[in-house]
């Protein structure tokens, strides 16, 4: 009995005596000094949930008891216990608070934030949500499990009826009966032996389902998550839970979800992708913690590319297009240049694929292609800049250079030419972050610059200076071209203006 009482003294707030050995109190309404029982809200494995009046506040909570059939389970009141515990560690407001605990008369009890709401199943199908709906829905849930994991607290039984949805929208994480610590010196990390299977079958993960409690992590209720998001997106589950104990275990264990795609053909890839990683089989195939599923689900709603793709370059030139599509001129001919040369790479590698010689021939030839191609999105991303800005179209030159890579030389010289500095003071900045390699393109900015500024003396003498740099503007036909370009335009100004002042001299 000494025992009970410090493992209650560690309870939010305790009233009360212990109870005695055997006692229970089966009857329908329990009466708990404090508190006036109104209704019945509910009832899990492990009580019942009333709604009450706590008279000290005078306001609504939910009073959770266990069952009679549970109170000479000394396993039981322990798991009670540890539900208290552990929930009260958690301050989230997507997670329901511990307001009181304690015994009465032999009944153990804890009163807890009342929500005013329908479980998440109900929620789902009384309002038609689109996808980005349910995805902020999921995100919300995310950050909430993600406290609790945080305060070394893994959920163990996340279902459609533990999260509770209230008018604003709002999800609420309920009912940490089965939850487990993950802190290191916490006694009493789980109160299921292990082989035992603890949780709600349909909704377990597959170590869960194999009953393997030590080997339990946050991952864990990552595949919990998995399995309501599949089941709010395509109103089914990963598979047939609609049979034995047995069959839905070895199912969880064993066979692979079927495609949400399938179910729901307009589905996002993206969204697929996220729903599939977190219903891994192995653990360490899934996302390893609830903050990277909900980095994901964050980086989806914001258009940009998510972690569990983000080995395809492709795939993240592709989201970053889309995200920004008012410059659309210089984005899609750089979509459209990979996508053909990914067709183009495909196509010679099914054709060269049976020599290994001709492969690492081909791979090398492709690279130097894809530098080719990328000079190429480099010269006339600039050459679109350049046009804007001498057009004074300073808006539209801003969203060109915001694509240009940090650090990269065209984002330098964009920067050069949009400061409003005096030209004497920002024209040694600008030479002092160049490299000597980079010396010729430097020349031709401040060229650009004088050009635009009608200063056609200084901006001949710039451009004459960059013929000077043979062997870069050799390997560099697009730069040569321009400069060459410019002088022409320069000797043909000059040549108008000779005659003009012949014509003048001549006339009578």
């Amino acid at each position: 009995m000494k025992n009970d009482k410090n493992k209650l003294n560690a309870l939010p707030t305790v009233s009360g005596s212990a109870p005695r050995q055997g006692r229970a109190a089966p009857i329908p309404r329990p009466q708990i000094e404090g508190y006036e029982i109104v209704d019945q809200l509910g009832e899990s494995g492990q009580g019942r949930v009333w709604r009450a009046l706590q008279l000290s506040t005078r306001r609504e909570v939910a009073l959770k008891v266990p069952l009679v059939s549970l109170l000479k389970s000394r396993k039981a009141l322990t798991r009670f216990e540890r539900e208290v515990e552990l929930a009260a560690r958690l301050k989230h407001p997507n997670i329901a608070r511990i307001y009181d605990s304690g015994i009465y008369q032999g009944l153990y009890f804890y009163a807890m934030e009342l929500i005013e709401g329908t479980t998440l199943d109900e929620y789902i199908e009384n309002h038609n949500l689109t996808q980005r709906q349910i995805l902020e829905l999921m995100s919300t849930i995310c950050q909430a499990v993600q406290h609790a994991h945080q305060n070394g607290v893994i959920h163990r039984d996340i279902k459609s009826s533990n999260i509770l949805i209230t008018e604003d929208g709002q999800p609420h994480i309920v009912d940490f009966g089965l939850a487990m610590t993950i802190l290191e010196g916490d006694q009493h990390k789980t109160v299921s032996a292990e082989g035992e299977v603890a949780g709600t079958p349909a909704y377990m993960s597959p170590e869960q389902a194999a009953g393997h409690h030590e080997s339990l992590d946050t991952r864990t209720d990552v595949y919990s998550i998995g399995v309501v998001f599949y089941r709010i997106l395509t109103k089914s589950f990963p598979y047939d839970v609609n049979t034995s104990m047995y069959e839905t275990l070895r199912n969880i264990q064993e066979t692979e979800p079927l495609k949400p795609s399938d179910l729901i053909p307009r589905l996002d890839s993206d969204v697929e992708t996220i729903v599939l990683k977190a219903l891994a089989k192995e653990a360490d195939d899934r996302y390893q913690s609830v903050a990277e599923l909900y980095h994901d689900i964050d980086c989806w709603l914001k258009g940009m590319p998510i972690l569990a793709r983000s080995d395809s370059s492709i795939y993240v030139l592709r989201k970053l297009i889309l995200k920004h599509r008012y410059t659309s001129t210089v984005v899609g001919l750089l979509l459209v240049i990979v996508i053909a040369f990914s067709c183009v790479s495909f196509q010679l590698y099914g054709g060269l694929c049976r020599s290994n010689d001709k492969l690492e021939e081909t791979n090398q030839s492709l690279h130097q292609e894809v530098e080719e191609y990328m000079d190429l999105a480099q010269q006339m991303s600039i050459s679109r800049f350049l046009e804007q800005w001498h057009e004074d179209r300073y808006e539209a030159a801003r969203t060109i250079a915001s694509f240009f890579g940090r650090g990269s030389r065209e984002a330098r010289a964009a920067s050069f030419l949009l400061s409003q500095k005096p030209l004497d003071e920002k024209i040694p900045e600008f030479r002092q972050g160049l490299s000597k390699s980079e010396m010729c393109f430097g020349q031709y900015i401040i060229a650009e610059h004088y050009y635009k500024d009608k200063n056609w003396q200084e901006a001949a003498g710039a451009y004459e200076r960059c013929l000077s740099h043979e062997a870069y503007l050799k390997e560099n036909k697009w730069l040569s071209a321009q400069v060459k370009s410019r002088l022409y335009e320069l000797g043909k100004k000059n040549r108008i203006a000779e005659t003009s002042s012949m014509v003048e001299e001549n006339r009578p």
